[in-house]
């Protein structure tokens, strides 16, 4: 059978998204996404928080750079990848999200309220 691989997080943007180019132009933007969970015990609430680092790729990663903020609240839907890779001898596997599809949760006016003046946004 052949697998599925599709993943949905939602959480806030942990980082500002970070733009680059690759050697062929195309333009590849990353963040981190924080989903926080609240679970009830017997000791009492506790609050656990899990990392994804996102990756975009061409148009979606000019509009994430532009729109997204690290505070941000935001839907991901993509697909799992894992890159291995060898870094002083030592080999490593690092997975991330490969975005399809960002969704903005914060609106306008949630996002301009903690924005110093004169910060201006473009829009779509």
């Amino acid at each position: 059978m052949r697998g599925i691989n599709v993943c949905f997080f939602g959480g806030n943007v942990g980082n500002e998204p970070n733009l680059k180019h690759l050697a062929s132009g195309t333009p590849v933007v990353s963040f981190s996404l924080a989903m926080s969970e609240k679970r009830k015990g017997d000791s009492g609430e506790t609050e656990t928080v899990e990392w994804v680092r996102v990756v975009c790729f061409s148009n979606l990663a000019e509009i994430c750079s532009k729109h997204l903020g690290k505070g941000d609240a935001a839907l991901v839907i993509g697909k799992l990848r894992t890159r291995e890779f060898e870094k002083d001898g030592e080999k490593k596997r690092y997975t991330e999200v490969i975005a399809d599809r960002v969704h903005f949760l914060t609106k306008k006016k949630e996002r301009e309220e903690h924005e110093p003046p004169g910060f201006e946004d473009e829009p779509f």
